[in-house]
């Protein structure tokens, strides 16, 4: 509006647009220079418009159209990162302290590049890598390895190490099994025509032991697509724990129901095989939580009666039971018998857990003198985290801003560039220059929102004057 108040144009001449046609840059910018002034003079040409070359190149000949249009503002970009910033935490089998890594992915990484890149940080191979989204205190899913990386909105996500065929948390034992052989995942019949009790199931859902070298016959593969190769030995597995207390309920259904389960801590990846005894179980589980138990005063030098120091758990401290993937009713008994799950014995037999979890359940007594919560929260915090963080949080520069504003786009189906050479229109790519600045260069910004992997401009009046 000002400009035109002020143009000392008054009869503007018609002025044809011409293609560069293979010209020189500086010759087809020079012509459109001199046709923008013909129409346009005054004091705010003279001081704030500048001329943009734009060029666009057919995909399909290569042929390069240029062309140079007048400009009096330029309004930039903020250039958002196309990554996300992740902090995930890791839980080794030995019993140590969790630690937490940050890393940087593309917006479109998947969870095999993630596992790829945090194997790098935490010395595990990515095949030992269990990722799982952690929700109450249990596992809420197991992310597949063709899947996007998303950001868990209800949980967080954890990385669990798994024991992989041979290694010494496998708990495998060298001597040959009795179990029957599985033919394409079904247990074979015994000479009088029964199935056996499974020790382990081979289809490998999240909530039952995952048998580690029996992907290859899975038509999905098992949660985050591991594949290891066989062994001569057994397969080895894994079977998911989870931490459980009784809490008293003020309503109940039957007497035997006056106490509920409730979840608490972190699930645990316990190693079993068809070796396992059901000792082996309470051991690994014992090598995960002894971190979180205080140490018990030498049983000569205690004071407590016989029957606390029982239940202290000089031993175990806790008793496991088979579960569902709930945690709160049993896996093998039926519904009606309101069954809480069946112990676990401590004791040399082999474990046949079958399609099922383990809970554990520690006793009152040992929960409340012996469980340290604090020790449960101690997180170790990786120099990955802090990088992450800080990479994430860098200021934006306007020299940043103006290289996403001379970045090379590609035209979508829906802006077809017609090829003066092609004559059809065509698929194409298209880049912007600064070609000719003003002496006082006005730059308005946009911002970017993040909302739903989508990106979308929001313009906020901001206006920068360079001279």
């Amino acid at each position: 509006g000002l400009h035109e108040d002020l143009n000392r144009v008054h009869d503007k001449p018609y002025v044809e647009l011409k293609d560069s046609d293979g010209r020189p840059d500086w010759e087809v910018a020079s012509e459109a220079w001199e046709n923008h002034l013909r129409r346009n003079k005054s004091i705010v040409v003279d001081l704030f418009h500048g001329q943009l070359k734009s060029q666009v190149k057919c995909k399909t000949c290569g042929h390069i159209s240029a062309r140079f249009d007048p400009f009096n503002f330029l309004s930039l970009p903020l250039p958002m990162d196309s990554y996300m910033h992740l902090e995930i935490t890791v839980i080794k089998l030995d019993g140590s302290t969790p630690v937490r890594y940050g890393l940087r992915l593309n917006m479109d990484e998947k969870y095999t590049g993630l596992k790829r890149q945090l194997s790098e940080l935490c010395s595990l191979k990515p095949e030992q890598i269990l990722l799982a989204e952690v929700h109450t205190s249990n596992i809420k899913t197991f992310p597949l390895d063709n899947q996007k990386v998303r950001l868990s909105v209800s949980g967080f996500l954890c990385a669990f190490e798994i024991p992989i065929p041979g290694s010494p948390t496998s708990l495998s034992s060298p001597v040959q099994t009795d179990v029957p052989a599985l033919a394409n995942g079904t247990p074979a019949m015994l000479s009088n025509g029964n199935t056996p009790k499974p020790s382990l199931i081979p289809n490998g859902m999240p909530s039952t032991v995952v048998p580690c070298g029996m992907e290859k016959s899975l038509p999905n593969g098992i949660p985050n697509g591991h594949v290891m190769p066989l062994q001569d030995s057994p397969f080895i597995g894994y079977i998911i724990a989870i931490h459980r207390k009784m809490m008293r309920t003020e309503l109940y259904f039957l007497s035997s129901q006056k106490n509920r389960p409730s979840l608490f801590g972190m699930p645990l990846i316990v190693p079993c095989t068809v070796h396992t005894r059901k000792r082996d179980l309470y051991d690994a589980v014992w090598i995960q939580v002894s971190r979180l138990a205080s140490p018990l005063p030498p049983q000569e030098a205690s004071n407590h009666a016989q029957d606390c120091d029982d239940s202290m758990g000089y031993q175990y401290p806790f008793t496991l039971r088979v579960v569902q993937k709930d945690g709160n009713s049993c896996a093998w008994c039926p519904w009606y018998r309101f069954c809480r799950g069946c112990t676990i014995d401590c004791n040399e037999e082999r474990a046949s857990v079958g399609n099922a979890c383990i809970a554990v359940d520690w006793d009152p007594t040992a929960l409340h003198l012996r469980y340290q919560t604090s020790q449960e929260r101690i997180v170790e915090e990786h120099e990955s985290v802090e990088l992450s963080r800080r990479a994430q949080a860098e200021p934006i520069s306007l020299d940043s801003c103006l290289r996403a504003f001379t970045s090379e786009e590609e035209l979508g189906e829906d802006e077809l560039y017609y090829c003066s050479k092609c004559k059809t229109h065509r698929l194409a790519t298209k880049k912007l220059d600064l070609w000719r600045l003003p002496p006082i260069l006005v730059r308005s910004q946009h911002r970017i929102t993040l909302e739903e992997s989508t990106l979308s401009p929001l313009n906020i009046n901001m206006l920068l004057i360079v001279t």
